[in-house]
């Protein structure tokens, strides 16, 4: 069974909301529900947090998986999560002689993420062998209808088509990423130019509430409102 690395990335900053990370759900912070779901998982060798929050290193420093400061370089908002899970291999590495074949990237922005998700994801790159996975979900519109605006308000097809798609019906489903699960096996971490996900990446279509991801106040205060309904 090779190593899988849980690696929860938290960046102290952020433009649409302050303090995102440290809003609660039920009482508990959107980091801790992240580091508690993945403490819970059968698969997971090591979890640990990078981060330049210096209150999220004093809370769990107390845990066993201890959390590391992550360098100015990859604190801003232009810091890309591959290059601080290249990082967190790394430090591993060099400071407790630890080795890893798999990196599982676990947003703290995705709260519904549960251990069996996890768990679900890691089996199937076991079974299949594969090398990369990514969760995704349904986009709420179709990718035909949608458009980049130009400078002077004048809209331009994203994807360009002869054919003019009239209804819903006749578009096809596209997905995107949902955010709460991406996992890459450390050599496809460390090439060079690597693109992800990649044309062979595995793709596991998520239920609607594992896709919640909070990025702006609407969708966290959705968040908290589906937290309370049973069954859903």
């Amino acid at each position: 069974m090779p190593n899988f690395l849980g690696l929860i990335p938290v960046r102290k900053g952020s433009k649409e909301i302050k303090n995102k990370n440290h809003l609660k759900i039920k009482g508990k912070s959107l980091i801790k529900i992240a580091y508690e779901n993945a403490q819970k998982s059968k698969f997971l060798n090591k979890i640990i947090i990078s981060t330049d929050d210096s209150k999220v290193l004093k809370e769990f420093r107390v845990s066993g998986n201890t959390p590391f400061k992550r360098p100015k370089y990859l604190a801003s908002d232009r810091s890309s999560t591959l290059d601080v899970a290249r990082h967190a291999i790394k430090w591993l590495e060099i400071n407790q002689n630890w080795y890893t074949d798999y990196v599982v990237i676990l947003q703290v922005t995705t709260p519904f993420r549960t251990s069996n998700l996890i768990d679900n994801c890691i089996k199937i790159i076991n079974k299949k062998k594969l090398s990369s996975l990514i969760t995704i979900k349904k986009t709420d519109y179709p990718s035909m209808w949608t458009f980049f605006l130009n400078k002077k308000n004048t809209l331009r097809k994203c994807i360009q088509t002869k054919k003019n798609y009239k209804t819903r019906q006749e578009t096809k489903q596209s997905y995107q990423p949902c955010g709460s699960i991406f996992i890459l096996k450390k050599e496809i971490l460390f090439k060079k130019n690597l693109k992800f996900p990649l044309s062979n990446t595995y793709a596991y279509l998520c239920n609607e509430k594992l896709n919640i991801n909070i990025d702006n106040i609407l969708q966290y205060k959705f968040a908290k409102f589906l937290s309370n309904l049973k069954n859903v």
